[in-house]
């Protein structure tokens, strides 16, 4: 008797996880961060510690080095405009470059399964 799709998925089913253990490790996180929906990013802990702290850290910075861009004169704009607008790019500009850098970065340094993975190059690769 010939199977039927009902036969293979059964069969299927059987022999299969549906769900790896990552799979049920990102729902318990999501629904530790408070079940945010599939419309909103959901990050580990670390990671959204990081980006918060990064954000701030990076606005800072990015402040502070676009600011004496302001002494460039252009378009006839007043010194203190200039400067409201570079102060703002470089916040803007900066919270974004410091919310990815040190999200991944503490997210990466806190991640117990990354301990002995710190090589560029894989030790199965160099064997090739």
């Amino acid at each position: 008797m010939p199977s039927t799709s009902n036969d293979h998925a059964a069969h299927h089913a059987a022999h299969h996880d549906p769900h790896p253990p990552t799979v049920d490790e990102q729902r318990d996180e999501t629904a530790r961060a408070g079940g945010v929906g599939p419309s909103l990013p959901a990050m580990p802990e670390p990671m959204t510690r990081g980006a918060g702290r990064g954000a701030l850290i990076g606005a800072f910075v990015g402040a502070l080095l676009l600011s004496p861009i302001a002494a460039i004169p252009f378009g006839g704009v007043e010194v203190g405009v200039r400067l409201l607008i570079v102060v703002m790019i470089g916040l803007v500009a900066g919270a974004a470059a410091g919310a990815v850098f040190f999200g991944g970065a503490v997210s990466e340094l806190e991640n117990p399964e990354s301990d002995g993975d710190r090589d560029l190059v894989p030790e199965q690769v160099r064997k090739h």
